[in-house]
């Protein structure tokens, strides 16, 4: 009988800990917005309306929100909480929520668009309104679209896309820096008749070319025609100039801006001091495992950090017969990477660096081409375990030494690389990192300071 009243005391008192209060487990705190307003890049208030915007030129807003949350007592900011109403709050004013905000104009609008990031364009003649709608709250924006055309202005320049205000010398630079691996997208800048300085966008068509196409060209392809997008992959270190040409008005017979194109200067560089290009990070990563081994964080291997790494683990009483690989592959829309370059990873070790040629033996590479929705074994000698290269690095990140494996200059294309972790049972560790995946090996790294 005592140990059914202890049962039924420790149950009243779990109940009452559950009970939704402040105190308990359960508690969740009361969230809603107090005060949601379209706002400039620059300021905090609610913008008033965007009166002279030209046809074709887009300007960038962004919503803002007073977020109050309650708390339970006993709570340390930051915000520093204060009461209201009886009930302990915290506000988070000015909180960017543009990106969770719906943007829109009303039906049968033709005047002006808005895109999901608040970027606001131009179309026709006329005024209108934009809408933003966020956790059931809204704002307004009335918009006057003017009569200004790029007709009798002129391109002043092409640079990588940005956000927010054009500043005061949005031209001066000409030269700019891409990674290899990475894509870049460009924006045109133009003075329009009303001597405005905007972004140029539709109903404007602009094509976009790459003097050096080997060097960066659109992602999925290699070629330049047609190139209306403004996106480019950086194929190899090098560099190439990128032009953007309106090659149409505002309407099909409107004249076109004098000059009517801008070239930029594109260096491609290495994407770090031991791959010229990494795989991006819209790369696909697949990986099989035997039992009981795992695979952590895979996204660090293609996150663009050197330092981050994805964590395969081998269980230590099951070495001796099993293996762990991870797939990186190239994005469906990218053609096949050509032959010519090592591939390989930057992978890294607990352990001492007398282990270097022990791990070499243990770690396979292999190069993937599809077929369909398959990937197939390109049997690339190059890949070889007599070819393989592994190479101690000089730097520790963030604690462990670093290895490059690499295999020699590849013979085959190919979409996908694959690295296989074999167990072995003179392997004392349990563990490899792999920091990255490099598309095309550095073939004289220099280790990092």
């Amino acid at each position: 009988m005592k140990g059914l009243r202890w049962l039924l005391v420790m149950s009243a008192l779990a109940v009452a800990a559950c009970d939704g209060g402040p105190k308990s487990p359960d508690f969740e705190a009361e969230t809603k917005v107090t005060e949601f307003r379209i706002a400039s890049m620059t300021a905090t208030t609610a913008l008033a309306s965007i009166p002279d915007l030209a046809v074709g030129a887009t300007e960038d807003v962004r919503a803002l929100a007073t977020i109050t949350s309650t708390v339970p007592p006993g709570y340390v900011g930051p915000p520093t909480p204060v009461t209201e109403g009886g009930q302990l709050v915290v506000k988070r004013v000015n909180q960017d929520v543009t990106a969770d905000t719906t943007w829109s104009t009303p039906e049968g609008n033709s005047k002006a668009s808005v895109d999901g990031n608040g970027r606001i364009t131009g179309s026709e003649i006329g005024s209108t309104t934009i809408t933003a709608a966020y956790k059931g709250e809204s704002d307004t924006l009335p918009v006057t679209v003017t009569d200004a055309t790029l007709e009798g202005g002129e391109v002043l320049c092409v640079r990588p896309e940005s956000s927010g205000p054009l500043g005061d010398t949005p031209c001066a630079e000409t030269t700019f820096s891409s990674a290899a691996g990475g894509t870049i997208i460009f924006e045109a800048i133009g003075r329009f008749s009303d001597d405005s300085i905007r972004r140029i966008g539709a109903p404007y068509v602009l094509n976009w070319t790459s003097e050096d196409t080997t060097v960066a060209s659109k992602p999925t392809s290699t070629n330049n025609t047609p190139l209306t997008t403004p996106e480019f992959l950086g194929r190899t270190i090098g560099t190439t100039d990128i032009t953007g040409t309106v090659v149409q008005g505002a309407t099909p017979t409107a004249a076109l801006p004098v000059p009517a194109d801008a070239t930029a200067t594109l260096n491609v560089v290495s994407a770090n001091a031991f791959c010229d290009s990494e795989f991006p990070s819209t790369s696909v990563i697949t990986s099989t495992r035997c039992p009981l081994c795992d695979v952590n964080n895979e996204a660090a291997i293609i996150d663009g950090n050197i330092e981050t790494s994805a964590e395969l683990s081998i269980p230590l009483g099951l070495l001796l017969l099993s293996s762990i690989s991870v797939t990186v592959q190239n994005p469906a829309t990218a053609p096949s990477i050509l032959p010519g370059e090592p591939a390989g990873f930057v992978v890294s070790r607990d352990s001492n660096d007398l282990l270097a040629l022990h791990l070499l033996s243990s770690l396979e590479v292999t190069t993937l081409r599809r077929e369909g929705t398959n990937l197939v074994p390109t049997n690339d000698p190059a890949t070889q375990m007599d070819a393989l290269r592994l190479t101690l690095l000089g730097i520790r990140l963030p604690s462990s030494p670093q290895f490059l494996l690499s295999t020699a200059p590849t013979t085959e294309a190919y979409d996908a690389i694959r690295l296989t972790f074999n167990g072995g049972l003179l392997s004392a560790l349990t563990t490899l990192n792999v920091n990255t995946a490099c598309s095309q090996v550095n073939t004289d790294p220099v280790p990092a300071p």
